[in-house]
């Protein structure tokens, strides 16, 4: 009997190649098809948190205190009105629970007036903040769509090619494994 050797298969290699040339382009295509869009991106980003910096002394309460309290308040009758809800099953009389959780619902909204008002944020300053952060996040959401409707093609493109390489790969691999 002759030993034969079987020939090498080549597929293998050519995935590989056309993986390096794949990650290759999409390296340019990143940097020069939607280098802007993504730089935008990056500059919305960097702006936003720099809004927020610049928003974070009109958040500071008047009264720490009552600031704290309320909050502590409202964490107690949430947990509260959790528990109510979740025991109103089994509660004999329904309708003093639904009272009971209407009524903890109208005191957590009360609180939360209250912390509100602990926070002056009725000031010129922070009003144009809130203006400049909505119309950057409009721009980077702009941005985002349209990076995104550039990138479609990309998407399926890569989407094909990684069904072929399980039409293709996988039963080779099942069959070297088998044999």
């Amino acid at each position: 009997m002759q030993d034969v050797q079987p020939k090498k298969n080549k597929l293998t290699l050519y995935i590989g190649i056309a993986l390096v040339i794949g990650i290759f382009i999409g390296f340019l295509c990143n940097k020069y098809y939607v280098g802007t869009d993504n730089t935008k991106i990056a500059n919305a980003e960097v702006q936003l948190i720099h809004i927020a910096a610049l928003q974070k002394p009109y958040l500071l309460p008047k009264n720490v205190n009552v600031y704290n309290k309320l909050n502590d308040d409202i964490k107690k009758i949430t947990t509260q009105k959790n528990e109510t809800e979740a025991n109103l099953l089994t509660v004999a009389n329904e309708t003093i629970g639904l009272g009971t959780i209407k009524l903890l619902a109208d005191s957590i909204k009360h609180m939360q007036v209250q912390l509100a008002l602990q926070i002056d944020t009725t000031a010129t300053n922070y009003k144009l903040l809130v203006k400049q952060k909505e119309i950057i996040a409009n721009q980077k959401t702009e941005a985002v769509k349209a990076r995104d409707k550039k990138l479609d093609w990309f998407t399926i493109l890569a989407d094909i090619f990684l069904r072929l390489i399980k039409m293709i790969v996988a039963p080779l691999v099942f069959t070297t494994l088998v044999v």
